[in-house]
């Protein structure tokens, strides 16, 4: 057992105190002290180093959960007990498939398994679902260590959704952009096509009136037809362009 030992000038130093009883010696009682004062002073200095060390993830704004290796919550900071919706003392003591039933069934405590398991630091991002249906994202360190495994998570929630409506709005940006373009390219084949279709029906419309005046004027109703022939081939080639625009994403020159 250990005891304290007060020296001759008054000071009490801690000792370790072996007995044994000595029956051949006459039902004596042997008793060995042995200085434990450098022992105590680190003891002292490691149990200072852990109130240090668990004050300053207690202050921490991300998570931080040590997990035993019987999967019983052995440490939560006040950031993870929020996180996870829950209070610390619904969490101490307990195991992670008592407090979420059928997380053993999921991704993410397949890379804790693997952590604990084959004691290898695992990074990810993990998308929680909550009890109530709610959802949740966090960036989550795992590190292996003597008590089971240290998880430090992040909430990236808003990240996510930030990053989401980001995605939208690109995607957006590029519909109306291609709307855009399609509108004036549009425009411009309307144009194209414009003139010659006009000119085949001026030329259709004399050749129609030489007709019904019953001097059809033969030249002039052979340049008409040619005329029209030609704005007509005009035509088809501005189609053929517009296909090959869709097609190919240019216009054909």
């Amino acid at each position: 057992f250990e005891t304290w030992h007060r020296k001759k000038n008054g000071e009490l130093w801690p000792v370790e105190v072996n007995a044994s009883y000595w029956k051949n010696g006459g039902g004596c009682f042997f008793g060995f002290l042995r200085d434990i004062t450098e022992r105590k002073q680190v003891e002292q200095v490691l149990r200072e180093s852990e109130a240090r060390y668990r004050s300053t993830l207690d202050h921490m704004l991300e998570g931080c959960q040590i997990i035993g290796f019987d999967w019983r919550y052995r440490y939560v900071n006040d950031a993870a007990a929020s996180q996870g919706r829950q209070a610390k003392a619904a969490l101490l003591g307990r195991t992670m498939m008592e407090v979420y039933p059928g997380i053993e069934q999921t991704p993410l405590f397949a890379k804790l398994r693997r952590c604990m398991e084959e004691r290898v630091a695992v990074n990810r991002e993990n998308e929680f679902e909550f009890p109530d249906g709610s959802k949740g994202w966090f960036e989550l360190r795992l590190e292996p260590i003597s008590e089971g495994i240290f998880i430090l998570s992040m909430d990236i929630t808003e990240r996510k959704r930030a990053e989401a409506a980001l995605e939208a709005m690109h995607t957006e940006r590029e519909r109306l952009l291609k709307f855009h373009v399609a509108s004036q390219t549009i425009a411009a084949i309307t144009h194209e096509l414009n003139q010659p279709l006009t000119a085949v029906a001026n030329y259709a419309d004399l050749a129609a009136d030489l007709i019904k005046a019953g001097n059809p004027k033969p030249e002039t109703l052979r340049d008409a037809v040619e005329g029209s022939a030609r704005q007509a081939q005009r035509a088809t080639r501005v189609v053929r362009e517009l296909l090959g625009f869709l097609q190919q994403g240019e216009v054909q020159t």
